[in-house]
């Protein structure tokens, strides 16, 4: 007998992993008890929500070369169940991004996929779904016909805690990494901040990937809570510069006594309030400033938590100073520009202290990358002599300058230099990169998003897309490096 089931919940708590596992673990049972079983996972984002693309998918399963533009949505849907009929064969399809096939097609899609058997009385039910989303507000624009055959099996899924988060960043860990190279400092920090960003396992998984990435890099004996810091801001900007605009001087040098905390003890991921008591003292000292007192450091922690610039937390301890824990939500730079002379002279403030090899070398690299900015690549593009396929107010997409043997290579290019952008137009940019790509890339099946950890240009952000030309010059250098997406141009409709 046919089911109808739903998974629902946030994002990263599992829903696709759980179908999954119960798509494997169900087609191995019934292959031992003789049944043509086959789980068959779509993404319904993944082909605009479009019916026809969805089917025309599962179809392609049992003939890869079935034709595209000869046939309806619901023709289709009859000769998937023709194709079935003829080979014996049950399916379990799984929607995932539920949701965009209900946005794009409404109930009428819906309920002929949920009640596409109705009509074949007497005949084997050989279409089970799983419909995977993130809210069940999704199904409250279905008739109420549709939506009642869809809510008899719901599993909501939760989301994970912070003790669930280090069960499975432990278990990855012991898969993907030598024994004794991530500490337990920075599986815990990593766990509190896939916690702050709503239970999100896939987030906690990212972050364990591209500090192990940045540790690499660095060689590194152990993937260290500095590195997690930088995964961080690698994903995206969790400090805004307008927040940072609106603390006074002294929530800044607090700050920055935070930030050298955190630098010259990288191994740390926590800090207690009076360890950074101490490194804003001496911040002071060095600025001429008199400190503030430790029940107004304490206001500042809580203003900064606030902004999500740090994260409390609480030890128990017999020292009660020590109680209060607090870690970074990602890398803060010691060479903020606040830090330099000019923004002291604005401050009314002179630095009477002498400067030493430290302070020397701090402002160096403040003039350092001032000159790397001025002559950033990305910034002085001349784009009248450059090939641009799309550009807005926030994006330029256009052909590399080093096309590295390729027939094409396009990046886009964040037109503001930051060294990361906000999560919705990172999702954005993805978005436009893959549609500029399908018309750049017509001539390869498919072509690849690239992830930007060993980019050339650090500072300034942008993505770069290529095909998968076995014969160019970097084609080892794409293979080693993460691939954020993965296009296939076979259907023309896809993003």
């Amino acid at each position: 007998m046919a089911q109808r089931a739903l998974i629902v919940g946030d994002v990263g708590t599992g829903k696709t992993a759980l179908s999954q596992r119960f798509g494997l673990d169900l087609t191995q049972q019934a292959r031992q008890r003789g049944v043509n079983l086959h789980y068959i996972h779509v993404n319904c984002r993944q082909y605009r929500g479009i019916l026809f693309l969805i089917l025309h998918y599962a179809v392609s399963v049992f003939h890869p070369n079935f034709p595209k533009r000869e046939f309806s949505a619901e023709e289709l849907l009859n000769i998937f169940l023709q194709v079935l009929d003829e080979n014996n064969a049950y399916v379990l399809l799984s929607l995932d991004e539920f949701e965009s096939l209900i946005e794009r097609e409404g109930s009428e899609a819906v309920y002929k996929l949920t009640r596409l058997q109705e009509t074949r009385l007497g005949k084997p039910q050989r279409v089970s779904l799983i419909g995977i989303l993130k809210s069940l507000k999704a199904i409250e624009g279905l008739d109420i016909s549709t939506r009642s055959t869809l809510q008899s099996n719901i599993i909501r899924l939760e989301k994970y805690s912070k003790e669930q988060l280090v069960d499975i960043v432990n278990d990855r860990v012991e898969l993907a990494f030598k024994p004794l190279t991530v500490p337990e400092e920075t599986i815990d920090l990593i766990a509190e901040l896939a916690s702050i960003e709503g239970g999100n396992a896939r987030f906690a998984i990212e972050l364990l990937w591209r500090a192990g990435k940045y540790a690499d890099a660095e060689d590194l004996g152990v993937v260290l809570p500095e590195c997690v810091r930088k995964a961080v801001s690698s994903i995206f900007a969790l400090v805004k510069k307008s927040d940072l605009a609106t603390l006074s001087l002294h929530e800044k040098l607090f700050l920055l006594g935070i930030a050298r905390f955190f630098k010259e003890n990288m191994d740390r991921a926590y800090a207690s309030l009076t360890e950074a008591e101490k490194a804003y003292a001496i911040i002071c000292e060095e600025f001429n400033v008199q400190p503030h007192t430790h029940t107004q450091l304490w206001k500042y922690l809580q203003n900064l938590s606030t902004l999500s610039i740090v994260k409390k937390a609480f030890q128990q301890q017999v020292n009660v100073e020590e109680q209060h824990l607090f870690t970074c939500r990602e890398r803060l730079p010691t060479n903020w520009k606040e830090n330099s002379p000019q923004f002291l002279k604005k401050k009314g403030l002179t630095q009477t202290v002498q400067y030493n090899k430290a302070h020397m070398h701090l402002f160096h690299h403040i003039l350092q990358w001032r000159q790397k900015l001025a002559n950033c690549p990305l910034c002085s593009l001349d784009l009248q002599n450059e090939k641009i396929f799309y550009q807005d107010d926030s994006f330029i997409v256009l052909r590399t300058k080093n096309l590295k043997g390729h027939r094409e290579r396009i990046m886009i290019v964040y037109k503001r230099h930051q060294h990361t952008i906000p999560y919705k137009a990172y999702e954005r940019a993805l978005t436009i990169l893959s549609q500029i790509g399908r018309e750049v890339f017509n001539y390869a099946p498919k072509f690849v998003i690239l992830d930007t950890t060993f980019a050339s240009i650090n500072d300034h952000w942008h993505l770069v897309a290529s095909d998968l030309d076995p014969k160019s010059d970097d084609f080892d250098q794409i293979l080693a490096t993460r691939w954020i997406k993965v296009v296939d141009n076979m259907y023309a409709d896809q993003t």
